[in-house]
């Protein structure tokens, strides 16, 4: 009997993986054909570009512009482009690497395909006495599926620091140190938001100096994301002579501000409603960023009890780092690799075929919607 048992639950995972990457695969089968009529059919809302254009140019535009120009040109500190090193080098290094200098994006872009792939079949591991059997019910399926997916299958750093964020999760809870330290650095090197990072084992932490007794698996895997953002904040002072240069550069090229934790989205909430009011339709940013963030607090308070507390806190210090700076634009995409949030959908609509399915159109439709604005330079997160 048990060897029954087993066999079914092996089945029933096989089928999970195997239906994650057929989605995976339609996915992306429809990403590029839309970036292919985008590029042949679409004329970019943008001066001296090109026209027509390759896929691989719709899905580089905006911030996978400045990643193409790092990965060639490396960083410059010379008039604007110094405003370059508010993109982190990973992604750029290691396109450069795999690509060349003539397939930089493109091999990018291909990459962050494939580490999207390795992070929709990872994230389930991460819920492993759940074993959903419908394909709605999996985080990966609402990995794909989210209206801002696309992020993680275009010239983004996106899909890196999710795939690197899990791995250092999972490395952690099988006690590899090495690999936990590896992912938790390179996580660093990917993103500034890594800084949140050691919010995961903060729990951990605190029952350890309860204790008197911490372990060096819990410290070492807490200080390497920390280390990873250290490392490429030393580099830039290095190269400008500056050690406060990044926090200089965000604001005298991004006009970027820390403010109190979610004053911006507050002052957003005000003034949403006066602008429909008053007649104005609010631009298609707003409506994103809007949804993104009381989404998520209204699946917290839904399931904040169903969730790892270590997850728990890594997404309330993650939510606080990225409500606490201003202008208020892009924390849509800031939120879309906070990966409990899937593990709160899949749990949602577990069991609910109804819901799922309808939320899944609903997501499909905003994903192309926002996809066609990204490609053609005319909207970015």
């Amino acid at each position: 009997m048990t060897n029954l048992v087993n066999y079914e639950v092996t089945r029933a995972e096989w089928r999970s993986t195997r239906d994650l990457v057929v989605t995976w695969l339609i996915v992306h089968i429809a990403i590029w054909a839309f970036a292919c009529a985008i590029g042949i059919y679409s004329t970019p809302d943008r001066k001296g570009l090109s026209f027509p254009r390759s896929p691989v140019e719709a899905l580089s535009t905006w911030d996978g512009s400045h990643y193409l120009t790092i990965s060639r040109d490396g960083y410059s500190t010379e008039g604007a482009a110094l405003r370059e090193f508010n993109f982190f080098p990973l992604l750029p290094a290691i396109s450069r690497f795999l690509g060349g200098a003539e397939h930089t994006a493109l091999a990018g872009i291909v990459l962050n395909q494939f580490c999207i792939l390795a992070a929709i079949l990872l994230i389930g591991r991460l819920d492993r006495d759940r074993r959903p059997t419908e394909i709605s019910g999996q985080p990966g399926f609402w990995i794909l599926v989210t209206p801002l997916g696309f992020f993680f299958s275009v010239y983004y750093s996106e899909s890196l620091f999710l795939l690197f964020s899990l791995i250092l999760v999972i490395a952690y809870r099988h006690n590899r140190l090495v690999w936990g330290c590896l992912a938790g650095v390179l996580a660093g090197l990917t993103r500034p938001t890594a800084v949140c990072l050691p919010a995961l084992f903060l729990p951990d932490l605190i029952g350890g100096l309860k204790r008197g007794k911490l372990s060096i698996n819990t410290v070492a895997c807490s200080a390497a994301p920390l280390a990873g953002v250290g490392l490429y904040m030393a580099y830039i002072g290095w190269r400008t002579g500056d050690p406060l240069s990044y926090v200089h550069m965000e604001e005298v090229w991004w006009g970027n501000a820390w403010t109190l934790p979610f004053q911006p989205l507050l002052a957003d909430l005000r003034r949403f409603p006066i602008e429909l009011t008053g007649g104005h339709l609010p631009p298609a940013d707003q409506w994103v960023r809007l949804a993104s963030s009381v989404c998520i607090m209204a699946l917290v308070a839904w399931g904040w009890r169903k969730i790892d507390p270590a997850f728990l806190t890594y997404l309330t210090a993650a939510m606080l780092f990225i409500h606490s700076k201003e202008p208020h634009m892009s924390t849509a995409r800031y939120e879309l690799v906070l990966f409990p949030v899937f593990l709160l959908i899949g749990r949602l609509t577990t069991g609910r075929p109804k819901l799922a399915w309808t939320l899944a159109s609903l997501c499909i439709a905003a994903q192309i919607f926002y996809f066609y604005r990204y490609a053609t330079w005319l909207w970015v997160a």
